[in-house]
């Protein structure tokens, strides 16, 4: 896969809200990356994944986890999902505190 295929975002710590989006998010969910900011990710999502993702930013934010994989499903513009994998970690200040939430996210659909 070659690396315009993966999104870097950066996120609020405390609200998850797009500070950031790489201009390929187009390319992985239909939207530009203008659309996104200010937004959170979570109306991507489906439905059943929120809990483990709003999980996994709630440990980020206390800078825990800072590697673990995440597969879920994306909502694409005309409503159907393909699934998508992300890797998250906190980006601190000099003093150790969470100052944004990057994320590195990957089209995954087809694979096991």
């Amino acid at each position: 896969m070659s690396e315009a295929s993966y999104v870097v975002a950066l996120h609020e710590p405390d609200t998850a809200e797009y500070v950031y989006v790489s201009p390929n998010m187009e390319m992985l969910v239909g939207l530009k990356a203008s659309e996104l900011y200010g937004k959170t990710p979570y109306s991507l999502f489906h439905e059943d994944d929120l809990s483990k993702l709003a999980h996994d930013h709630r440990n980020k934010q206390k800078g825990e986890d800072p590697n673990q994989t995440l597969k879920f499903r994306r909502r694409m513009p005309d409503g159907s999902y393909r699934l998508s994998e992300s890797v998250s970690r906190p980006v601190t200040d000099h003093e150790g505190n969470v100052i944004f939430i990057v994320s590195i996210t990957r089209d995954a659909e087809g694979e096991d």
